[in-house]
């Protein structure tokens, strides 16, 4: 079945929008989550702990990279007609802000790779190292809610196709009203 342009199950299921919606989270996530390891890491003196969140940390930030490629694809595609109803203003807006803040991010994953080095070759420097990578969490954590907003007013229609339209109860819900009457019978 054709949706769209796009000819099948697969295509479908790998187009940059939908790959960029399962990724953009990665990002943000993940350095929320590094967080904890990387306090309990300072507070406890804990090496472990301190390369487990350095760790998390690390593909927060190197996976900036590919949401931001896939981001890109999917821009492009939107411009291309691929959603008829997709605002250029939110786009642009979304874009905006990646571009402004993934800055962050990236500065993140350098962070935390520098960090772990220091953790074999430079012990004494890790705990100020953890500390700068532990504030680049949190700011890029912030500034994936801050651009994540921005992406969430984006409509994207075209992810449903007709096959989605019915639902599990066989029932078309497209077809009847909100008072649970057919269009057909006014």
């Amino acid at each position: 079945m054709t949706v769209l342009g796009v000819n099948s199950y697969e295509e479908q299921i790998m187009a940059p929008e939908k790959i960029h919606l399962a990724l953009n989270h990665l990002t943000f996530l993940m350095a929320v989550a590094a967080i904890l390891p990387l306090s309990v890491g300072l507070i406890w003196q804990s090496r472990s702990a301190l390369v487990c969140g350095l760790l998390l940390a690390l593909v927060a930030g190197s996976s900036t990279g590919i949401v931001m490629e896939t981001g890109e694809e999917a821009y492009e595609r939107y411009e291309d007609g691929v959603a008829m109803q997709v605002s250029d203003a939110e786009l642009h807006e979304h874009e905006e802000r990646a571009h402004q803040f993934s800055k962050i991010m990236y500065a993140l994953g350098a962070a935390s790779f520098v960090c772990l080095l220091c953790v074999w070759s430079k012990p004494g420097w890790v705990s100020a190292c953890a500390v700068v990578v532990l504030v680049l969490c949190v700011l890029s954590f912030a500034s994936g809610l801050y651009i994540a907003n921005a992406g969430g007013k984006i409509v994207r229609p075209h992810f449903i196709n007709a096959e989605d339209a019915i639902y599990k109860d066989g029932y078309d819900h497209d077809a009847h009203d909100h008072d649970g009457h057919d269009d057909h019978d006014h």
